[in-house]
This record gives C-alpha cells, sequence and structure tokens, in this order.
C-alpha cells in the first residue's frame, strides 16, 4: 500500500510509490489484503470489508491471516462497475 497523501490508487512497489495501473495489477498478489485491493482501486479498507460482507467479491476468512480477496474476482468487480456506471451506451 501506498503512503498516507500519496494519490488515489497509489501502491508501493519496490520500495517506490506507483500509481496503479496495469503494471501493479500484473504483479500484486494473486490474493490480497483488504488494504492491498483498496489501493488498487484507489478506496479505503472499510469498503473492500463492506464488499467482502455483501459478497460482491471473491474472498477466504483465512484465520488469523484474516480476509484475502481473489485478484481476478476484484478486477471483475471494477469492470463491471464501470460498465454499469459508464455512461457509453451500449447499442
Amino acid at each position: 500500500m501506498a503512503p498516507a497523501g500519496d494519490p488515489a490508487g497509489a501502491v508501493s512497489l519496490n520500495g517506490r510509490t506507483m500509481p496503479a495501473t496495469i503494471v501493479t495489477w500484473t504483479f500484486a498478489p494473486d490474493w490480497l489484503t483488504p488494504g492491498q485491493a483498496a489501493a488498487l482501486l484507489g478506496w479505503d479498507e472499510a469498503a473492500m470489508l463492506a464488499l467482502i460482507d455483501q459478497a460482491a467479491i471473491v474472498a477466504e476468512d483465512f484465520g488469523p491471516a484474516g480476509w484475502l480477496i481473489e485478484k481476478r474476482g476484484l478486477r471483475e468487480y471494477r469492470d463491471a462497475l464501470w460498465e454499469v456506471l459508464s455512461d457509453d451506451p451500449q447499442d
């Protein structure tokens, strides 16, 4: 996750802060903590936990390790949300 004060969606990769791009999505682990998932979307961790609570994204409870979110499912959720909220007509 990026340090506080960095732009929304910024992530820390190899000690450098970068905006969330296709590259950061590609190199992110397959299973993300709620904080890592939030950083990729530019949201906060509470939003990720709410999505888990609503079963809107694929997540597994790993006991002491906490919740982990599947990156592929998160990307599918993001893409579906974009389609629903997009102003582009689909005629």
